[in-house]
């Protein structure tokens, strides 16, 4: 399912879920 939905996104709105993913990961980096 995941695959799929990524394959209909548009290359922005993978960029921009990319970035969210690194900033919640870099702010649960910091709080550890």
């Amino acid at each position: 399912m995941i695959g799929s939905d990524i394959a209909t996104m548009s290359h922005d709105d993978i960029q921009l879920m990319y970035a969210a993913g690194r900033q919640i990961n870099e702010k649960g980096n910091a709080s550890i």
